[in-house]
Order: structure tokens, then sequence, then C-alpha cells
């Protein structure tokens, strides 16, 4: 699977491609994951897609960098694929 992701994200995704909102949770609910972002406060949470958590911060405040994280655009394609990754792998672990 995480073959697949890398060959999709090359193809798909250039590094430099703006990350767009309606994309992003098209995707996102491919992996069963729900993103609400607050765009006034710089909150982007992630839940399942009956809005329940999964986790024990629901918030997207870093990246693996440790930047800090406040827009959709902040996490490149690439980031967003293997962050929902997990996601879905933590929700599949609940069920």
């Amino acid at each position: 699977m995480k073959n697949i992701r890398e060959v999709r994200r090359i193809l798909e995704f250039p590094a430099r491609t703006k990350v767009r909102w309606q994309p992003l949770n098209d995707m996102a609910a491919m992996y069963g994951v729900k993103i609400e972002y607050e765009s006034h406060r710089g909150l982007i949470r992630l839940l399942t897609l009956e809005g329940k958590s999964f986790r024990e911060d629901e918030l997207v405040t870093r990246n693996k960098a440790g930047e800090p994280v406040m827009k959709i655009n902040d996490l490149t394609w690439h980031e967003w694929t293997e962050l929902l990754a997990e996601c879905a792998d933590m929700i599949a672990e609940m069920r």
C-alpha cells in the first residue's frame, strides 16, 4: 500500500502543487477521515466520518519537521497522504 501511495503522490501531486480544500476533503473521505478547518482560528481537526475523535490530540498543529501548521496548505500533498493513511490505520484499530 505504501508503494502505491508513493507512485500516486509522484504522478498526481508534485511537491509544489497547492493543496486545495475540496480535493483534500475528497481524499480524506476515501481514508474514512473528516477534516474540519477553522480558518479564523487556524485549527485543523481530524475526526472519523461520523464526527468522532479517534486519537488523543485530534488537532493537527505541527508537521513531522516540527513546523507549525495553521492552514491546510502548510502540509504538502505527500504529508497529507501520509497523515490520512496513519489516521485510517488508527480508525481500523478502533473497530
